[in-house]
This record gives structure tokens, sequence and C-alpha cells, in this order.
């Protein structure tokens, strides 16, 4: 409760043990026992300093060089409760005027294998939907709203993909690379897809490219625009 200004702890582990069995910092144990009602935290942190240095929950630094795979965090939900399941929760109702980000990643490193800014595998059998990325808009200021958005502005001479989807599945359902709904009801204009290409490369400039190579019966599509919507508005398919 003083004033120092060295580093403070709340709690220090340094384990130099070489041995084969796992090592943990903090191991805590909830056991199914106590059934208790109440909610459960394997670890609870609350910051309420006002200084201006960093502030973390939680901070993880790996610096080992063994070849096993590394993980900043690692969680496994293995119960059967009938609760929503989240692997990482956060609930950001900070009013200050900076970014606020969900989740922010940044990978600096140059190794040569794949770089991933969130990878999601799902696996599981269950029969309800299965979503990827699911983000869900409902602010209501008049900032510009993303559901998401990508910016590649690297220099490499190998393609860039801002998007780039692979469906090889074996399902019988419908496949659609992109599908796009607009139910606004907004006197805006309305673009099932736009696209802009305002860059002096001396590449060729596609606003829309399709390859179809798939060799089934089944009618094929480069393109399909349905509008049904009764507005008096200009309606457009694509317009180039």
């Amino acid at each position: 409760s003083g004033y120092g200004d060295g580093i403070q702890f709340g709690e220090y582990n340094h384990i130099a043990n070489y041995g084969e069995g796992d090592h943990y910092g903090i191991a805590n144990y909830l056991d199914w026992v106590s059934n208790g009602n109440g909610d459960q935290y394997g670890i609870s942190n609350t910051l309420l300093n006002e200084g201006n240095g960093i502030h973390r929950g939680s901070y993880c630094g790996l610096a080992g060089t063994g070849t096993g795979t590394h993980y900043g965090a690692h969680h496994e939900l293995l119960g059967s409760g009938n609760g929503n399941q989240y692997g990482l929760y956060n609930n950001i109702s900070n009013s200050g005027a900076a970014h606020h980000y969900g989740t922010r990643n940044d990978l600096t490193g140059s190794g040569l294998g794949h770089h991933f800014g969130a990878y999601n595998e799902l696996g599981g059998p269950g029969d309800g939907f299965q979503y990827g990325v699911y983000n869900s808009i409902s602010n209501s200021g008049e900032g510009m709203h993303f559901g998401t958005r990508n910016e590649l502005n690297g220099s490499a001479s190998s393609f860039h993909f801002g998007t780039s989807n692979s469906l090889s599945g074996s399902g019988s359902g419908n496949q659609f690379g992109t599908t796009n709904t607009l139910t606004n009801s907004g006197a805006g204009d309305h673009y099932g897809s736009q696209n802009i290409l305002s860059g002096i490369g001396e590449g060729k400039q596609y606003g829309t490219y399709a390859a179809i190579t798939n060799d089934g019966d089944n009618t094929h599509y480069g393109s399909v625009n349905d509008l049904s919507g009764s507005g008096t508005g200009t309606h457009f398919g694509t317009r180039n």
C-alpha cells in the first residue's frame, strides 16, 4: 500500500528446474465437488491504479527457444454445462477517446512459417450454425461501421488477397463463397458489393473476377444478383 516507485509484485514465481515434468508458475484447481452457485474464477485481477504506465490484467512473456508449441494463453473448456462457452471473453466499457480493441494481435516476427492474425478451427460435430468469425455491430454512433476491414499495405510482389475463401467440403448444401443480405430500410445507397480500384499499378485491374473450373452438371453462375426490394430508388445489380 506504499508509494514506492519500484516494481510491485502481487505474486512472483521463479522456476529454474530442468526436469522433464510439467512446470506451472501458478496452478489453481476448483474441485467439482464444490457445487457452489457463485461465480468461479481461476484467476481474478483488479487494477484500480491511476498511474500513466501500461496496465495489464495479465501478462505472459515467452522467450524460450524450445521446438514445442508456445501459447501466450491456452484455455480448454471441457465441461458439459449448458451455458455459453467462451474461450476468451473481453468486455470493454471504457469511455475514453482512444481506440478500443476487443482483441489485437501484432505479428512482427520474421519466421518463415505462416503468420495468422487470428486462426479459428471449428471441428466439432454440433448441429448449430458454425461461424469462423461472427461480428455483431449495434453501435448507434455516426462513424463508419465495418463488419470486417482488411488493409494490405505491404510492398511484397506476391499475391495480395483482401479476402480469400476456399470451399472444399463435400457437403451437398448450397456453396457460397460470399453472400451479402441487405435488409436495412435506411434511405442511403445500398451496395451488395462495391469495388474501388484507384491504384496506378501497371498490372491488370479487375473489379470482379470469377473463375469456375467445377465439372459438375449443375448450373454454374459467375455472378447472380437478385434485387427484390420495392424501394423507388435506383437499384444496381452491378455497376461499373
